[in-house]
């Protein structure tokens, strides 16, 4: 290989790398509350919710993605649940998803700690359940 065929590879090859590494993205915007994101593992469709026999948000969380439930690490408090909020307001923690009819919902989304805190502040670091309803 010739010089200057040598210079050039490598900047071809930074190029090339920055590029994937900036395309792995899911192109939603951080902590956007109804935004899909790559896949169903953060977003329960009104779909999903007709298709089961759910009577509460709870009961589908329950079944369709039981690990939004639990708290990464051990003793939870108030400081460290997993939030639930309907449309734009906050309701406390998971115990308020039995409250909320499937029938009235368009979405759940789970919105992990990161991108919680972008949105909300500090105390979301075990991240928030977002649920949507139609009249939202």
């Amino acid at each position: 290989m010739t010089a200057p065929r040598r210079r050039l590879l490598l900047p071809a090859l930074l190029l090339l790398l920055v590029s994937a590494c900036a395309s792995g993205g899911s192109g939603a915007a951080p902590g956007a509350p109804h935004a899909r994101r790559a896949g169903s593992a953060r977003l329960i469709t009104a779909e999903q919710l007709g298709s089961g026999s759910f009577r509460t948000a709870y009961d589908a969380v329950e079944t369709l993605h039981p690990n939004w439930l639990k708290v990464r690490g051990g003793e939870v408090t108030d400081d460290e649940m997993v939030w639930v909020f309907l449309d734009d307001a906050r309701l406390g923690g998971v115990e308020h998803l039995r409250n909320i009819p499937a029938s009235s919902i368009s979405s759940i989304q789970f919105i992990d700690g990161v991108d919680a805190g972008g949105r909300w502040g500090k105390g979301f670091e075990n991240g928030v359940i977002y649920v949507r309803t139609h009249g939202s």
